[in-house]
């Protein structure tokens, strides 16, 4: 991507850095002690609307951020770009109001519903700024100004993309996907002694 100065490997890069961060995320996640003690309320099994639709909104602002590359390296596919935002924003919206109307209860879905849907707005916000920037005052605005608006979008991007993904998580979490008798729960002994002290 350096030494080649190439937009195609720019896109790939811009492309492969949320999927790491989804890694390292989930990972995480997954090693953390509150993983290893389970919720204190649970999602009965038939509750399944919403993980489906935290996850579908994960991979929707997946494809919005490489589209969002693909139109900072290349200023093509903008109206697509734009039209999956609509998408995306049209998804938080569902998942925050579905969260308060059906499970206030839940203390983190609340807290990370709110996160994101502050995310969005400023995300949007943001999104028109960069676009009249770039397209509309272009070189009247100064470089560093310029870099500041579309690094600070796609920051916001990446941030949204990875409360989604603990979002998600949390959803499996509460609704016992994957869950395994405590009395076979291996925990670590790192976690164990941190946990008595």
């Amino acid at each position: 991507r350096v030494t080649e100065n190439s937009i195609t490997l720019a896109v790939v890069h811009a492309s492969f850095a949320p999927i790491s961060l989804a890694f390292f995320t989930v990972l995480t996640m997954l090693t953390s002690r509150k993983n290893y003690q389970p919720p204190s309320l649970m999602l009965p099994p038939e509750s399944n609307k919403i993980g489906r639709l935290s996850i579908f909104t994960s991979t929707l602002i997946y494809v919005q951020l490489v589209l969002g590359a693909i139109v900072r390296h290349t200023t093509q596919y903008l109206v697509v770009h734009v039209l999956i935002a609509i998408l995306v924003s049209m998804h938080i919206v569902l998942l925050v109001r579905r969260v308060f109307s059906e499970y206030s209860s839940f203390t983190n879905f609340i807290n990370l519903s709110m996160i994101m849907g502050t995310i969005i707005i400023l995300q949007m916000t943001l999104g028109i700024g960069s676009w009249y920037s770039e397209f509309q005052l272009g070189e009247r605005l100064s470089i560093p100004l310029r870099t500041a608006i579309t690094s600070g979008h796609q920051f916001l991007g990446i941030f949204l993309f990875m409360n989604s993904l603990i979002f998600s998580f949390e959803v499996i979490r509460h609704t016992g996907a994957g869950e395994t008798d405590s009395s076979e729960l291996k925990i670590p002994d790192s976690a164990r002694a941190q946990s008595t002290t």
